[in-house]
């Protein structure tokens, strides 16, 4: 089975974009889920009070942490504030994961609350990148190619994490390393991996078409 084009830049980024960037940024022993995605019932609120383009946020809490996402982050703070889910996968990593977040928690999360992990992901990224010293923590920064399969192909990216098989089937891709092409055939034949081949083709796909440039 052949791998479209862009699958050489993504056979390294894709576990690493949805699964290093949430436990890196979220397993510290100073992060609070209120400081980015969820209230106190895992809720979130939206005000309908129009700003540039879109919503004008209503941060779970007030803290400098949500100040600086409202103001710095308003796009995705919105995106991620506006949906249950995303708050919700940030209370599931508080409650469920509270020595830290590995892999087996990352699937349980994931898996319950799969319209969040796009928006809570290009939150952490905007939080590390523009926030980095207002907000507790820290972590991984997404590179191109992530933040446009994250914005571009995020049921895509968000269907496959969400499933074990496909979450094992990038892990398995990332750890061959970009351009061994056996080993990642390997990884696709694999009978524990295979039923998740056509998701990770989607997004393949959705990468050619949206994000030639930045994943090319």
């Amino acid at each position: 089975m052949t791998m479209p084009s862009a699958s050489r830049a993504l056979a390294v980024v894709l576990l690493l974009a949805g699964a290093q960037i949430l436990s890196m940024s979220c397993g510290g022993d100073d992060f609070t889920s209120e400081d980015v995605g969820a209230g106190g019932d895992g809720s979130s609120e939206v005000s309908a009070t129009a700003s540039t383009g879109g919503q004008q946020c209503m941060p779970p809490a007030d803290t400098p942490c949500t100040g600086c996402l409202k103001e710095s982050c308003s796009e995705v703070a919105c995106s991620c504030w506006s949906r249950p889910a995303c708050g919700s996968l940030f209370e599931c990593f508080a409650g469920v994961c509270p020595d830290g977040i590995d892999e087996p928690c990352l699937i349980v999360c994931m898996s319950m609350y799969p319209e969040g992990v796009s928006p809570a992901v290009l939150l952490m990224d905007c939080r590390n990148t523009l926030c980095s010293g207002t907000c507790p923590g820290g972590g991984f920064v997404l590179d191109d190619c992530q933040r446009c399969l994250y914005h571009q192909c995020s049921e895509r990216m968000d269907q496959c994490l969400a499933q074990e098989p496909c979450f094992h089937l990038l892990g398995c891709v990332k750890d061959c390393g970009t351009g061994n092409t056996p080993c990642i055939e390997g990884c696709r034949s694999n009978p524990d991996f295979q039923e998740a081949n056509d998701e990770l083709d989607n997004i393949l796909q959705c990468a050619d078409e949206q994000c030639p440039e930045p994943c090319g």
